[in-house]
């Protein structure tokens, strides 16, 4: 029987981690584990999660080395064999652990599966991608350059060894999961599901961005070669322009100098960004 080991970093997280532990309790199977690994809170988030702890919720805490080094610490506590990060202010939807469970028996040649997810603004929530369908992707990059696959604590388990090949660069602390998935990607197949697994919250999520240490945001690694497929050439792209949208040109500029001066490669990049917003804005006004 497959069973998840549900892995939240936490830290000075009192207003929500409540809610996103009732969000595993509430799930329709009971084969997963909740291991929270507090990376050193000031708060009080521990009086929040005390009242929950038993043998399959436990409670870890270590001196605050960021959430990087703390999602390793916590794929070394983990009892089972899958492993889902989730964050500290998100919520699973009911069926999320039954349905990966499901899709792990299913398809046991694979070792990683991804699920749609929700984003909830403070006014509204709306799905990552409408156009999505169950599939294993011939080309993951392909996927993720046009909207339709992306990553993320809550919609994404991975097989421990995985994990453990592929460790979070514990150097960065923003757009750090973009640093081991997209070598994942880059290596191996995965299965992508339709079904929406979790809700990201953006209203918590929204103040935790650091964009002071441009060093520390893996923004600042992006990497092109002669030799880099046209698909991963165009997500590096992406990548860049969101570092211009974050930092600025001369930030940019500076760090990457010619790097990322094809102009087609730009215009190309950009367009499969406009059509990945024009696809979710025909989604959330017209598919229900």
């Amino acid at each position: 029987m497959n069973k998840i080991s549900i892995i939240v970093p936490l830290y000075n997280k009192e207003k929500t981690i409540s809610r996103t532990i009732k969000s595993v309790i509430n799930q329709s199977s009971a084969n997963w584990e909740l291991i929270i690994v507090d990376d050193g809170s000031t708060d009080r988030s521990y009086d929040k999660i005390a009242p929950y702890l038993n043998n399959q919720i436990l409670y870890f805490k270590k001196k605050n080395s960021g959430v990087s080094s703390t999602r390793n610490y916590g794929v070394n506590l983990a009892h089972y064999s899958w492993i889902l990060f989730l964050d500290a202010d998100d919520v699973l939807y009911p069926s999320t652990i039954e349905t990966f469970c499901k899709l792990i028996s299913q398809h046991n040649d694979l070792k990683i599966f991804i699920g749609n997810f929700d984003i909830k603004y403070p006014d509204k929530k709306v799905r990552y991608t409408y156009f999505n369908h169950d599939t294993v992707p011939q080309n993951n990059f392909k996927y993720l350059a046009l909207g339709q696959l992306y990553c993320r604590p809550g919609n994404t388990v991975a097989h421990k060894s995985i994990l453990l090949k592929y460790p979070y660069d514990e150097r960065l602390v923003r757009y750090e999961d973009f640093e081991p998935w997209l070598r994942i990607l880059k290596d191996n197949k995965v299965y992508l599901s339709k079904k929406v697994m979790m809700s990201y919250e953006l209203d918590f999520a929204s103040g935790s961005s650091n964009f002071q240490f441009f060093s520390k945001d893996y923004l600042s690694m992006l990497n092109i070669e002669k030799t880099t497929p046209f698909w991963e050439k165009v997500v590096q792209y992406q990548l860049y322009n969101e570092g211009v949208r974050s930092y600025g040109v001369t930030v940019m500029k500076d760090g990457y100098g010619d790097l990322f001066n094809s102009q087609v490669m730009m215009a190309i990049s950009k367009l499969f960004i406009f059509i990945r917003e024009v696809t979710r804005y025909i989604g959330r006004n017209f598919i229900k």
